[in-house]
């Protein structure tokens, strides 16, 4: 057996060193192990925040971690039922309704799935066809009992829930907010690919951002962003192999099979980093006809989506930023508009 794991999906380019100062304001970066994956950022501002962002990521990692024993959801998956903190209560309250906007494409009650394929453990496994179908029979997030205003959350018996589809994105966004309340106004957060930007650079321009090739090393295309999140959702991004099969670790709540379909990946770009984060994972999911659909129905994100066959398309809103890689020079860029169909 084979795992992989690739935890950069997207790469920041011309990133200005520390040396780059602009009246009394220096590049401040710093980087810490976390939430299982590189978190990395890069602030202007003349003092150095790193401590505060290392103290507020591992605070988030310690409420929100599934294998922590001491975490909040942790004791909500061991006790069924459980008050929770803000932080929790919010993420939960999004991610509820991120379930509901997907039809449960995206559901965060899948974690004893997870379980079961190793990919929380790293002792990976084909589980039976048996063991399988009586798993997804517990998936149902509309069985959840919440109580937003108490933090109350009761769980049935056989089910436990994971909001690891969306942490990244909230920690990312939990970050951003308090650089901002500290008056930083230039600031970059990268978490194992999720990207997430204050601004722009100290210069004034966009950051350039760019997106991983799903099929060998480098970049695929690239795009210019301010106050923007980019998350990026692919198969290739943590599998393992068995049987001379790949098996990816993004599963279908529905089947409780780690996905096959037509997409290598895709990329959500958006204001709101918790819904990036959850709509990158659902859209790959659902495939590229059904991802297209759905982004025809919202109004609050762009997308790009690269095909196994190596196919590109792009959502109108991206056309002024977006940029293909040397490596993708002369492939055809399709543009999806709302209007077509």
């Amino acid at each position: 057996m084979k795992a992989r794991f690739i935890f950069c999906t997207l790469l920041v380019l011309l990133l200005t060193g520390c040396s780059v100062l602009k009246g009394n304001v220096e590049a401040q970066s710093g980087f810490v192990f976390a939430m299982d994956t590189f978190v990395s950022w890069t602030i202007y501002h003349e003092n150095d925040c790193s401590k505060q962002i290392e103290e507020r990521i591992h605070e988030l990692e310690s409420i929100l971690s599934t294998t922590d024993i001491n975490s909040e959801i942790h004791r909500l998956n061991d006790r069924k039922s459980y008050v929770v903190s803000s932080d929790t209560r919010d993420l939960l309250s999004r991610s509820l309704k991120l379930c509901e906007r997907t039809d449960g494409v995206l559901d965060i009650s899948i974690y004893p799935i997870v379980k079961a394929w190793g990919f929380t453990t790293g002792s990976f496994h084909v589980p039976s066809e048996q063991s399988i179908s009586q798993l997804v029979k517990n998936v149902n997030y509309r069985k959840i009992e919440y109580d937003a205003d108490s933090g109350a959350v009761r769980l049935p018996e056989e089910m436990e829930i994971d909001l690891g589809s969306l942490g990244k994105g909230y920690v990312s966004e939990q970050l951003i907010q308090m650089l901002k309340a500290k008056g930083i106004k230039s600031a970059l957060v990268n978490i194992g690919g999720n990207i997430q930007v204050l601004g722009g650079k100290i210069n004034g321009e966009p950051w350039l951002v760019g997106l991983r090739n799903p099929f060998s090393d480098g970049c695929a295309c690239s795009l210019k962003i301010k106050d923007k999140a980019v998350v990026t959702s692919g198969g290739y991004e943590r599998y393992f192999e068995e049987g001379g099969v790949k098996y990816c670790h993004i599963i279908n709540p529905n089947t409780g099979i780690p996905i096959e379909g037509d997409l290598a990946s895709v990329t959500v770009v958006g204001e709101d980093a918790v819904a990036c984060d959850g709509l990158s994972t659902s859209l790959f999911i659902m495939g590229l006809e059904e991802a297209e659909d759905f982004w025809r129905n919202s109004d609050d994100f762009e997308a790009i989506f690269i095909t196994k066959g190596g196919q590109i398309t792009i959502t109108e809103g991206l056309q002024s930023t977006f940029s293909l890689s040397e490596a993708f020079f002369g492939t055809y860029v399709s543009v999806l508009s709302k209007n077509e169909k």
